[in-house]
């Protein structure tokens, strides 16, 4: 059975739409029977109501998608910037220190020098303990990007 007022399916028994609230008793005893084209007009209407509602999540979706888009972009600019940073603090110590040869490997196998130098330097004492965390800023900056920006991964 269709209900009167909003035009949605209700079981037969019902004394209440659950979809509207409205009196199903009531309105069949006091109202005159609806012809179908007015039952009709108004099962599109709701129909069109709840359309809307999945449009208006629909857009809230979007809306989320673009602001994590967003913030993955920042990061990932971050995470560039910071490791332009890490290769330049890098290559410059090896520089500073007349290492010339680990300078040219460290420019060549740059994932390797990102993803290893600061744990050897941290294990050695070499290195002062900021670098570190330089790293660490760059992998969290990089995580945050791919996870919750929904960016792809790069390696």
């Amino acid at each position: 059975m269709h209900c009167r007022h909003c035009g949605k399916i209700i079981t037969d028994d019902s004394k209440f739409c659950k979809h509207c609230g409205q009196n199903i008793e009531e309105s069949n005893t006091k109202s005159i029977m609806k012809t179908p084209e007015e039952t009709q007009t108004q099962y599109f209407k709701n129909s069109e109501v709840s359309k809307n509602d999945e449009e208006l999540e629909f857009e809230r979706y979007a809306e989320n998608m673009v602001k994590r888009k967003i913030v993955g972009v920042v990061f990932r600019i971050i995470f560039w910037l910071s490791g332009l940073y890490f290769m330049y603090i890098s290559c410059f110590y090896s520089w500073v220190i007349g290492d010339i040869f680990i300078m040219i490997l460290k420019i060549v196998f740059f994932p390797f020098t990102i993803a290893i130098w600061p744990i050897i330097g941290l294990i050695s004492g070499g290195l002062s303990g900021w670098i570190f965390w330089v790293w660490l800023f760059m992998m969290g900056s990089y995580s945050i990007s791919t996870f919750y920006g929904k960016l792809r991964p790069i390696f």
